[in-house]
């Protein structure tokens, strides 16, 4: 018996031991290939902003969002790139659907909760995440399945980058408008905790000497007249504040864009993205 609780034990140890291995070699890794953005202009939001802007139509812009990010995200992403970059504007997606909740409820969700944490487990700070629910367990499993069993030379799965498609499927917007702000068939607030991560990146960005800029990309007609008003309300109010502190607010939700310039209701497609590319790049190069 005793020696078989001693075989138990050397092996746990030699066990410990490879993961403990493992984890530094993945630590040292995720420090030396750190991504650095050597763009003037960096791009970051939700899937909104990674479909509406290409930088190909920029003088010098990287695109790194991604789609379902919140605004905590965005911020830890910045948080870590910010101060080894050479980076003079960010370019933050900021609409009416980064004021809803119901984004935040993703890292407690099954069905996204491991694709964010298989993201973030590198930059992820959840104990600054007062307010939202974060599912611990699945969290650490994905950080030990990342840094705990195999050694990684990549480990910027943060990083997004710029995609679309050449086609346009308009369907009614009943199942996005119920998808991103009602629960249970009621309309939800304002989320204060998107309000907390926007002013993090507002002072984020004044700490490191960095302009920002928020765009409201188009969204069609059809979405808009099914905002819930308390969402328009807070939107306007909250562009207002951050007007008046001197950040710029880019706002074309209203654009006019032709149909088979969306690809759904609430995302651009490759025609119309190039359109706005344009737009915004030359408003951008106008403020220099």
């Amino acid at each position: 018996m005793n020696r078989f609780l001693r075989n138990i034990a050397l092996f746990s140890v030699g066990l410990i031991a490879c993961f403990s291995t493992m984890y530094a070699i993945n630590v040292v890794t995720s420090v030396f290939n750190a991504p650095r953005v050597e763009s003037e202009t960096l791009i970051v939001g939700n899937s909104h902003m990674q479909q509406a802007l290409n930088p190909a139509f920029f003088e010098s812009a990287q695109n790194i969002s991604q789609s379902a990010e919140p605004l905590y995200v965005t911020y830890w992403k910045l948080k870590k790139l910010l101060p080894l970059s050479s980076v003079s504007t960010v370019v933050l997606g900021f609409s009416y659907l980064n004021l809803s909740p119901l984004s935040n409820r993703k890292l407690s969700d099954e069905r996204w909760s491991t694709t964010l944490f298989n993201r973030v487990y590198t930059i992820a700070d959840i104990e600054s995440l007062e307010g939202v629910e974060v599912d611990r367990l699945e969290f650490y499993r994905s950080k030990f399945k990342n840094m705990c069993l195999y050694p990684k030379w990549d480990h910027a799965s943060y990083m997004g980058e710029y995609f679309n498609f050449d086609k346009s499927v308009l369907s009614p917007p009943d199942e996005d408008i119920a998808r991103h702000y009602l629960r249970d068939g009621e309309n939800v607030d304002i989320s204060k905790v998107d309000i907390a991560f926007l002013d993090s990146i507002v002072a984020l960005s004044a700490r490191e000497n960095v302009e920002l800029i928020l765009v409201a990309a188009p969204i069609h007609e059809s979405y808009f007249k099914r905002i819930p008003d308390h969402f328009i309300a807070g939107f306007e109010d909250t562009k207002r504040e951050l007007e008046a502190r001197g950040i710029r607010v880019l706002d074309y939700s209203k654009l006019d864009v032709a149909d088979e310039e969306f690809l759904n209701v609430t995302h651009l497609n490759e025609r119309g993205a190039t359109r706005f590319s344009k737009l915004i790049s030359e408003q951008i190069a106008t403020s220099d």
